[in-house]
């Protein structure tokens, strides 16, 4: 308890504890138990709440990955976890040409659903699988176009 305590650093506008020592690359704190790294808010709950059944995360209300304060914390599943992180909006929301890797544009796929061709040439013309253009034609994939 001591060692933990020792690595955080309460912040009283938001009521946060800071983690103050070792950070993952996406900011979550980092705390050896047992010669066994875990991460710094699991440890906190685990201290402070009980033990974690091994299928849930613990997830931050405050939306600081550094918190480690048990009262901002809470258990849920990994589903309610990437509910969470959309609901706040952190999630990997970029689709369609806005997407780094997109090989199509928005007329692109107006063009697929609008023109009559097979599948075999519009993969040819726009360099993607047969696959893809049925997806597309079938409104499976960039569902936001019309």
């Amino acid at each position: 308890m001591e060692r933990f305590y020792e690595k955080v650093m309460p912040e009283p506008m938001s009521g946060c504890w800071l983690w103050m020592a070792c950070t993952n690359n996406q900011g979550y704190g980092r705390f050896k138990i047992d010669g066994k790294m875990q991460m710094a808010h699991r440890s906190s709950y685990k201290i402070h709440v009980g033990p974690i059944p091994d299928e849930l995360c613990i997830l931050h209300k405050c939306d600081t990955p550094g918190c480690v304060n048990p009262e901002h914390l809470f258990p849920g599943t990994n589903a309610d976890n990437v509910r969470d992180r959309e609901n706040k909006g952190r999630g990997n929301s970029l689709c369609g040409e806005d997407q780094g890797n997109a090989k199509l544009t928005k007329n692109d796929v107006r063009d697929i659903r609008t023109k009559r061709m097979n599948q075999r040439e519009f993969a040819e013309i726009y360099g993607i699988s047969r696959q893809n253009v049925s997806a597309i034609q079938l409104n499976k994939s960039w569902k936001d176009i019309l």
